[in-house]
């Protein structure tokens, strides 16, 4: 388990750091692959789990749940289900919008959508804080 996470931080590590090509050898001298199985050496199997839950389906609250934090859990999920509800009604009133040919609906399922989107991105960074939080 912790040799996965360990992976999925490299993948990402590597994804975001792209353009500066650093061989494995080199990362091994600067001792950054001992500093990473360390720090997660540090972390017990509960929050490796849940650590994992918050990378998958984070926004749901899922990693909460499984720690045993309801409340925090039922706050992520509400905030994503009204999130999703507000971009699929925007997308709705869009369609019902272009179909009928008013204006003021195509509008309101403009502002109604981005409402949504802004929302679910902002639960995406909560859940970024989560994961710092749980690996802490």
């Amino acid at each position: 388990m912790r040799n996965f996470l360990i992976i999925c931080c490299l993948l990402a590590g590597s994804s975001l750091f792209a353009s500066i090509p650093v061989p494995i050898e080199s990362a091994n001298e600067l001792g950054f692959l001992k500093y990473l199985s360390a720090t997660f050496n540090d972390v017990g199997e509960k929050e490796l789990i849940a650590a994992l839950l918050c990378i998958i389906i984070g926004y749901t609250g899922a990693h909460w749940f499984y720690l045993g934090n309801a409340t925090k859990g039922r706050k992520r999920l509400f905030t994503f289900l009204g999130a999703l509800g507000l971009y699929i009604g925007g997308y709705i009133a869009l369609l019902l919008g272009a179909a009928s040919g008013a204006l003021a609906l195509i509008y309101a399922g403009y502002a109604t959508l981005i409402g949504g989107a802004v929302l679910i991105f902002i639960n995406w960074i909560l859940t970024i804080f989560d994961l710092i939080e749980i690996l802490t």
